[in-house]
């Protein structure tokens, strides 16, 4: 297995360019955007769009794109540690609910 990053590498943070009816995730070094989520309600069927309320669902996936890097290394130490014969299950637990509390905050 290669470890070698081929996605932007983070730090990936969490901005927007365009209004309140989208985020982007965006690389923090250079402000490139990575990927654009949307993330409020809109009305279509008014004469200009406009953000009604928060998207659940939508700021969901924000934040679990956003911790993407942060799970892909945990995953990476997790598989690494097992495979060398890593008996600290405690210490993989922890790594592993590090990672899930970032992709849910």
């Amino acid at each position: 297995m290669s470890n070698k990053t081929k996605h932007t590498p983070p730090p990936w943070i969490i901005g927007s360019r365009y209004g309140a009816l989208q985020t982007e995730i965006l690389a923090y070094n250079g402000g490139r955007a990575i990927c654009t989520v949307w993330t409020h309600a809109y009305n279509p069927g008014a004469s200009q769009f406009h953000a009604t309320s928060p998207h659940p669902q939508g700021m969901a996936n924000l934040l679990l794109i956003k911790a993407a890097p942060k799970l892909r290394e945990a995953l990476d130490w997790i598989v690494w540690e097992i495979e060398q014969g890593c008996a600290d299950q405690d210490a993989i637990l922890r790594v592993a609910q590090e990672a899930i509390k970032e992709a849910q905050s």
